[in-house]
């Protein structure tokens, strides 16, 4: 079996599964793909991988485009913020009524996301705000200079905005109605639930329980990233990152979600307006595990089986243990040091084609 990943800091459950032998100990043997600029519903259809993560609702639209790829689980919360400059007296969505916004990308999943929240609370996200785009690196002096009021994006750099004490956080989709809700989900090949459903149920299990570790082992999780190479930081930076994500992996928790993604993202054009927005939940997910029977966050007694790592790697709803990505947490504190060798690791692996930067 081959799963893809791009270098994201979030894409840990996949990292930790392989090495930790969470996948051993479902009985598979799992060959990691580094997918560098491709996106993931195109290695799906190509055959080049079988399942890779991504953001939850952006599979929802190759999946109404007819592409045969289903969402099996949730991974983890956490990964796109809503931060406005901290002088600008803004407290809550409705002083952005008038305002621009810079994104990191037009379409995007941030901006994506953040259009939606905004309707939601009474703001037309196409005339009562303007958004433009600025490379990522340019965000926060985009924000120093007055040429926009807020940033919508994906970490790693409102994460920067809010520790170096320019912005505040005004929301993310850790916050109001999303607060519960999925960030990134394990999506697989329709081929594979279909022709395999054991195997498919086996990685949705395997993937989970790695991701319910990761909630009392960032630290570990965060060597495992930068020793194996997956990600160009340091492991106490990763670990920092790590931190501000939820750890509480579901199958039934992400069905919940997709049903309310396929209603909501119709609102902004996201999703087509004609679309059944019953009919394209149903097909958009798969129950392979029958529920959250068997996600196991307990340490494999099994070593990792034999399968190789292509890429740079050399080797083949509660909070994470130190809590919830918060302006008075700690995880907002950085060191000069650490904060130039985020920014450095962001500019150069850019956006990932999953929608996120870490």
């Amino acid at each position: 079996m081959k799963l893809g990943w791009w270098g994201a800091t979030c894409e840990a459950p996949l990292y930790v599964a392989y090495h930790e032998g969470f996948f051993a100990r479902e009985g598979l043997k799992v060959e990691l793909v580094n997918l560098g600029q491709a996106s993931a519903k195109d290695a799906i259809a190509s055959g080049k991988v079988d399942g890779a993560p991504g953001i939850t609702f952006e599979w929802l639209k190759p999946i109404e485009q007819g592409q045969d790829i289903r969402v099996t689980g949730g991974l983890h919360g956490g990964c796109l913020r809503l931060v406005v400059d901290k002088k600008s007296g803004i407290t809550d969505l409705a002083g952005l009524k008038g305002k621009t916004l810079a994104t990191d990308q037009i379409g995007g999943s941030a901006h994506s996301f953040f259009t939606v929240v905004l309707a939601q609370a009474g703001i037309d996200p196409t005339k009562d705000v303007k958004f433009v785009a600025f490379p990522g690196a340019q965000l926060e002096l985009a924000l120093k200079r007055g040429e926009v009021v807020g940033v919508a994006a994906a970490d790693p750099f409102p994460y920067l905005i809010v520790a170096d004490g320019v912005g505040t956080e005004l929301a993310s989709n850790l916050t109001g109605t999303y607060k519960d809700h999925f960030c990134c989900a394990i999506g697989l090949g329709g081929g594979l639930i279909d022709e395999s459903p054991a195997t498919a149920a086996a990685v949705t299990r395997a993937w989970l329980s790695a991701a319910k570790w990761i909630g009392v082992n960032a630290d570990k999780t965060a060597r495992i990233e930068v020793d194996n190479k997956y990600v160009p930081i340091s492991a106490d930076v990763a670990a920092k990152l790590l931190s501000t994500y939820t750890w509480a992996p579901s199958v039934t928790g992400l069905q919940a979600n997709i049903s309310q993604y396929t209603k909501e993202f119709k609102t902004t054009g996201i999703l087509d307006k004609g679309t059944d927005s019953e009919a394209l939940a149903k097909k958009a997910f798969a129950d392979v595990t029958g529920g959250d029977k068997g996600i196991d966050g307990s340490q494999p007694s099994v070593a990792p089986a034999a399968s190789s790592a292509s890429g740079p790697s050399a080797s083949g709803p509660s909070a994470s243990a130190a809590g919830r990505f918060g302006v008075t947490g700690g995880q907002y504190e950085l060191t000069a040091a650490q904060r130039q060798e985020l920014l450095a690791y962001a500019c150069h692996h850019g956006a990932s084609p999953a929608g996120r930067v870490v």
